[in-house]
């Protein structure tokens, strides 16, 4: 993540609209299949597993 923000802001990669809409996507979806990283800390290692499952499903998918 601070790789590609550090390629952005030094312009190596530029996003197109459509580039900016896929990330901002991927990013929700992430969000609400984890959770923020705080609640993530108080569930038990299982739990935190089966999030990441769906967080990769929802990157996959978007």
């Amino acid at each position: 993540m601070k790789e590609a923000e550090r390629l952005i802001r030094d312009q190596v990669w530029v996003l197109s609209f459509d580039d900016r809409t896929v990330a901002a996507k991927a990013a929700a979806d992430l969000l609400a299949a984890v959770g923020n990283p705080e609640s993530q800390q108080s569930l038990p290692e299982v739990d935190r597993l089966e999030h990441l499952r769906e967080a990769l499903a929802a990157v996959a998918i978007a």
